[in-house]
């Protein structure tokens, strides 16, 4: 079981590199962005975070900017290949964070390898969308409050850690909140 999950898993990140394509938002709201700001490319800033902002940068910088700024502090030249190849990787290795939130919160195995053989986390989550990084939340959400539970309080700043990924999640996206309530 362990070696199939494993193999799911570099098939993610595999499938990830792959030059796929879903919506614009996916490169004009947050690679692309990123790029010019963290790495000073050029690159169109869409109206969405021009002046005044309508969106958060924050999620932006939580699933762009950490592939932008290992390029910038390792010295490698950002060409396009690398600011796509990182930015899909890193999302595709932030969306185990949805199978550990799943496991956490349910301890079946065998929901873990129908989770990590899903269309939508092989070809979503390994997408640069602020969705895919607020069902990484929500999952995260799900396995705090399972550890909560079982722990019968906030003993060791558990309520403090969910309420930092709360906030977090309300941040990535504008329907969060709707999905943490229940």
């Amino acid at each position: 079981m362990k070696a199939l999950y494993l193999a799911l898993v570099v098939l993610r990140v595999l499938l990830s590199v792959l030059p796929s394509y879903i919506h614009p938002d996916e490169f004009f709201q947050g690679p692309e962005i990123a790029a010019a700001d963290i790495l000073q490319t050029s690159g169109l800033r869409t109206w969405e975070f021009g002046s005044p902002a309508v969106r958060s940068i924050v999620p932006l910088y939580a699933f762009a900017g950490p592939p932008m700024a290992a390029l910038k502090v390792l010295g490698v030249a950002p060409t396009a290949w690398r600011v796509f190849a990182g930015s899909r990787v890193f999302m595709a290795l932030v969306s185990l964070g949805v199978d550990v939130g799943v496991f956490r919160a349910t301890r079946s195995r065998a929901l873990l390898l129908v989770l990590a053989s899903s269309h939508c986390l092989c070809a979503f989550h390994a997408h640069t969308f602020a969705n895919s990084l607020a069902s990484v939340v929500l999952a995260t959400c799900f396995g705090l409050l399972q550890r909560i539970i079982q722990r019968r309080g906030g003993a060791g700043g558990g309520l403090a850690w969910l309420g930092a990924w709360l906030a977090l999640g309300s941040f990535a996206h504008v329907t969060f909140p709707a999905f943490a309530w229940p």
